[in-house]
């Protein structure tokens, strides 16, 4: 069985006479129409005939072919006929063959309707001859329309079928369908318009947002700025930019659409460009002064004032501000509730100020002037060609390239400099454990301790030196890393906290170290980059937790500050009853009293330091439990060693002690005194071995006098005189325990020589003071 498949596509043959083709229309359309496409379709052909003396294109034709033609491999032979050669084409198609299966149902298929107007209506289409899907335009009601109005779609599909450019949608036919409706198809773009996304941004859809960035909608106005510049340069303006005529496909692509109200200036943009030419004079419009065409809130004032003598290029420039601003701000910059007032806006009005849209992000100095310019009032203040548009966005776009490449190389900083602040910590946490082991292990140590007990801590020590050269290195490898973050993206507030994360530690540091030098430069690098992380903490506040068994005690603060080299308490302040939670105060140095009625008061001495929080936990003691001329000295903790200004200070250390009582003043000579009078009545040589002396053998610096008793000389071989309120010197160890002993069988009580860390926490108190007696 054989069959024949010819090629419709022999129309190409548009060499004959167009009143051939008016005979072969006038069988199936109504002669008043003909008459009117007659003019129209002469030009066409005309045209179309030069285009196609000047082609050296191949068409191909199917001739038929039976079965026995056919290769052993199944594929069917075909033979190729050249345009212009004189050999026969094998199907001899003939004209009234091509038009007679060239109808407009047989063509295409028509699908839903994607938009209507007065005159209009498009459809989708699927066209049969190549299987594609397209879009069809048609003029309805021809018979109604005016002679302007046909002419006028006509020359739309001209203009559109000439902009031959990537953002402007390609026409592919024209043509009168059965029906009498003047008709051009389209390419079809499957997406979205542009008017319909911007609606979504406004609303602040997520999804939308997250795929329409403002660098895409950038991208989306230079497709249209290239359409245009194009269109300028062939001689054409829009007349009618808006988003409602930008189509956005789901591959990218921006099309410019809608050429209806395309206006023709026959001005060339360059010498080596050619214009535009349509079948329609452009006198027409001349004689429609004060008509105003497009939409009002996209209109140039001379524009929306129907000035059309004075349309031109500058006109479309207008319009591509006004749709700039709504790219920026999902808004436009000139509509108002009537036409009437959005015309007056037009004319008069400036665009509202960009950051009065709070709710987008802001636009940036170069964007606002590129889109400032293009909505000047006057022609003559505007931009004067597209191409200048493009080129100053180009520069933005450039600039902000930069700025994402300082961004990318920002957040590469900031990654190795996180990195390393984790070795850094590493390290130091190391040097922490060292220091903590070395300061244990020099109080442990006696000062003539042997060689090799001795040797272990310079081995320590010298680990510390070598673990601090490393914290060191580090420190200063993460803050290079993160200060080059900073400063290539002063944005980057991840980089910028971290950095004064590091040099919070290092001003923790030098406070406990007391370099007020030090303290200055630290506390200088953490407010610099600082953003917002230790606000509160710059501040030089603190806070006090107090607590207190029973509660209900009284607190009263007083700061202390030294004046005449001495620390004095400003007047007390009450600030509340047990428990006092989160309480403000200033860093420094304060004295917190606890009072309660029939409880002995309890003092602390405290460190307010910036961002911390200081506890106090007592539990309050009986008055009666309290000796007489004795202090009460609550449990907690205390720093010890570690004193700045004594130079034998060994390295800090925190302890927490139990409470106890220590005498207000130290022993005196009276009371000493008593105490060899006391002993000496029962044994005298042991009274005599306690004596204040000069040396373990001897030089007593006391006598007794006539009654054998001993007595404070006035003045001994020194010249130094004893008083009975001095504190007594010259005694030993084992003197003051025997002292303490006597003392307390005396007096009924438990007494004892203090600790030496009792002693130094009764004497610097808690807040980490010079040691006075050290």
């Amino acid at each position: 069985m054989s069959r024949t498949i010819e090629l419709l596509a022999e129309l190409s043959s548009l060499n004959v006479d167009s009143s051939e083709i008016a005979a072969q229309l006038a069988q199936t359309l109504d002669e008043s129409v003909v008459v009117r496409l007659r003019d129209q379709l002469n030009q066409l052909s005309n045209s179309l005939n030069q285009q196609a003396e000047a082609s050296d294109r191949t068409f191909v034709s199917i001739a038929e072919v039976d079965s026995h033609q056919r290769s052993e491999s199944g594929n069917l032979e075909v033979s190729l006929s050249h345009f212009g050669e004189k050999a026969v084409n094998p199907a001899q198609i003939r004209l009234d063959r091509v038009l007679s299966q060239n109808k407009f149902s047989d063509r295409y298929n028509l699908g839903k309707e994607v938009a209507r107007g007065g005159v209009g209506v498009i459809n989708q289409a699927f066209e049969t001859r190549l299987r594609r899907d397209l879009v069809i335009k048609r003029l309805i009601s021809q018979s109604e329309v005016s002679d302007y109005v046909l002419a006028k779609f006509v020359e739309e599909a001209q203009i559109t079928a000439q902009l031959e450019h990537p953002n402007i949608v390609p026409v592919h036919d024209i043509g009168v369908t059965e029906a009498g409706d003047l008709y051009f198809s389209m390419k079809y773009v499957d997406g979205d318009s542009l008017k319909r996304v911007l609606k979504r941004l406004r609303a602040a859809d997520p999804t939308t947002l997250e795929a329409y960035p403002r660098i895409r909608m950038l991208s989306i106005f230079q497709g249209v700025c290239r359409a245009l510049a194009f269109a300028h340069s062939k001689g054409v303006i829009h007349r009618d930019i808006k988003p409602a005529n930008v189509m956005l496909g789901e591959f990218g692509e921006t099309l410019l659409l809608d050429w209806g109200v395309a206006k023709v200036l026959g001005e060339k943009a360059s010498e080596e460009e050619q214009l535009v030419s349509t079948s329609r004079t452009q006198t027409t419009d001349e004689t429609q002064m004060g008509l105003v065409t497009g939409t009002p809130a996209y209109m140039a004032p001379e524009q929306a004032a129907g000035r059309i003598d004075r349309l031109n290029q500058k006109t479309d420039i207008f319009a591509l501000g006004a749709l700039l601003y709504e790219l920026l701000t999902y808004r436009s910059p000139f509509r108002k509730a009537s036409q009437r007032e959005t015309l007056r806006a037009v004319i008069v009005d400036e665009p509202p100020p960009f950051d009065s849209w709070s709710e987008v992000s802001p636009v940036s100095d170069k964007l606002a002037q590129i889109c400032l310019r293009c909505l000047r009032k006057r022609p003559r203040d505007r931009y004067d060609s597209v191409n200048e548009i493009l080129a100053d966005l180009l520069q933005y776009l450039e600039g902000v390239e930069e700025v994402d490449r300082r961004r990318r190389r920002s957040q590469e900083n900031l990654q190795l400099g996180l990195k390393a602040v984790r070795e850094f910590e590493a390290v130091d946490a190391k040097l922490r454990a060292a220091k903590a082991s070395l300061t244990e292990g020099v109080w442990e140590t006696p000062t003539f301790a042997p060689l090799e007990h001795r040797r272990r801590i310079w081995t320590a020590s010298a680990q510390c030196a070598a673990l601090n050269v490393q914290v060191e290195k580090k420190f200063t490898e993460s803050v290079n890393r993160l200060a080059e973050a900073v400063s290539l993206d002063e944005s980057n507030d991840d980089a910028a906290n971290e950095l004064a994360r590091l040099y919070w530690t290092k001003l923790k540091q030098s406070e406990q170290g007391n370099d007020p030098a030090e303290k200055m430069f630290f506390r200088d690098a953490v407010k610099r980059f600082d953003r917002g992380l230790f606000r509160e903490r710059l501040k030089g506040e603190g806070r006090l937790v107090v607590q207190s068994a029973p509660m209900d005690a009284l607190v009263s603060v007083q700061q202390v500050v030294e004046m005449d080299l001495r620390l004095t308490p400003s007047p007390p302040l009450d600030i509340g009853k047990t428990p006092i939670l989160n309480h403000v105060l200033r860093e420094g140095r304060w004295l917190v009293t606890l009072s309660k009625p029939g409880y002995a008061d309890a003092n602390f001495p405290i460190t307010i330091r910036r961002g911390e929080t200081t506890e106090i936990e007592s539990e309050l003691v009986k008055e009666a439990a309290v000796y007489e001329h004795f202090l009460y000295v609550p449990a907690g903790a205390c720093t010890v060693g570690g004193d700045p200004v004594c130079a034998s200070a060994q390295a800090s250390q925190v302890r927490n002690l139990d409470a106890f009582q220590i005498a207000r003043y130290p022993v005196t000579c009276a009371e000493y005194l008593a105490f060899l009078n006391a002993i000496d009545a029962e044994d005298p040589r042991a009274a005599q071995l306690r004596v204040p002396r000069m040396s373990r053998r001897g030089g007593f610096l006391w006598q007794r006098d006539a009654q054998r008793r001993f007595v404070l000389p006035t003045s001994d071989s020194r010249g130094f005189g004893w008083e009975p309120h001095y504190p007594v010197v010259g005694i030993s160890f084992e003197d003051a325990n025997a002292f303490c002993e006597w003392f307390g069988n005396a007096t009924q009580r438990r007494i004892r020589l203090p600790s030496e860390f009792e002693w130094e926490k009764s004497a610097r108190g808690s807040d980490e003071r010079a040691f006075p007696w050290g």
